[in-house]
């Protein structure tokens, strides 16, 4: 009976206590807002609103640009392409469209694209949607940034406090980033019920 209890203290005990403590901070962090409003889609399409949406400057340069789409499309997309209220949000720039129409084709040979939206805006329009992030991130010449966001239902930018490393956003081209960070990040606001996200009106 001693060896029985004397078990389960040095291996199972260890195993409960961190179950409760893990489900306990997913209960009670909360994702800061960062951004109170962010610029709404133009399109009759898409919309942020009534959304929870991950959003990415891609930009025309496909070295660039392939290589954030598809590390974000593996470690966040399928992750989270189930969830209710989930999207996918990429600017790109108009006169990349013929290019980048064939990078869609071979992504949607092994992806869902259900939940993704690739939006082709000119110059003007991605800048202004970046500038409403309110980051200290700027776009590239090429219309390109490495950062993904994530825009809540009340197009409102959550994210990591603006002290930390990551206050202009989740950097696509870091792997470990994506999957310890950005998925922790998003976890908690599902975890939550998105309690703390209003549905607007």
């Amino acid at each position: 009976m001693k060896k029985k209890l004397l078990l389960f203290c040095t291996l199972v005990m260890p195993i409960i206590v961190y179950l409760l403590l893990y489900q306990g901070e997913y209960q009670y962090k909360t994702l800061p807002i960062l951004t109170e409003k962010v610029a709404e889609l133009d399109s009759k399409n898409h919309s942020f609103k009534n959304k929870l949406s991950v959003v990415c400057f891609l930009g025309n340069d496909q070295p660039k640009y392939k290589a954030s789409l598809f590390n974000i499309n593996q470690l966040i997309y399928k992750r989270y392409q189930e969830k209710p209220f989930f999207q996918m949000v990429a600017f790109i720039p108009t006169s990349a469209k013929p290019e980048f129409t064939k990078t869609i084709e071979e992504l949607a040979g092994f992806t869902n694209l259900e939940k993704w939206h690739f939006i082709f805006e000119e110059e003007k329009k991605i800048n202004e949607v970046f500038k409403s992030l309110k980051t200290p991130c700027k776009l590239d010449k090429d219309l390109y940034n490495p950062h993904a966001f994530i825009i809540d239902t009340a197009l409102r930018l959550r994210g990591r406090s603006r002290t930390s490393k990551n206050h202009c956003g989740y950097d696509t081209t870091n792997v470990s980033e994506l999957k310890k960070e950005m998925r922790d990040d998003i976890s908690i606001l599902y975890y939550a019920g998105l309690k703390d996200v209003e549905i607007l009106k």
